[in-house]
């Protein structure tokens, strides 16, 4: 099984990163393959915003959902994005790790 881990949390040795730890550590023994991803470690930008769509046909309104749409059929989406997509694409199991505050 292809497991991706997703965590969340600006803190390294938060109980979260503990937490995905162990979750990971009890898959990869049981013989899952186990992909983990730290959004805070690789500085991902979470809020949606022009900035990511460098080919738009609509330069005053700003439609997220149809910029999504013809960056993904264009295969130009930002190099994180599509990598976490390919992630998620090739998982079986996906597990978030983060806090709510």
């Amino acid at each position: 099984m292809n497991v991706l881990i997703i965590t969340a949390h600006p803190e390294g040795d938060s109980f979260n990163s503990y937490l995905a730890a162990r979750a990971a550590r009890a898959f990869e023994n049981q013989g899952s393959v186990v992909n983990s991803v730290n959004l805070y470690s690789e500085n991902f930008e979470p809020v949606e915003g022009k900035i990511f769509y460098p080919d738009r046909q609509d330069s005053v309104r700003f439609d997220a959902l149809r910029k999504q749409l013809h960056h993904w059929e264009k295969l130009i989406l930002p190099d994180d994005v599509t990598r976490h997509i390919q992630l998620l694409i090739n998982s079986d199991l996906l597990l978030l790790h983060f806090p709510f505050w």
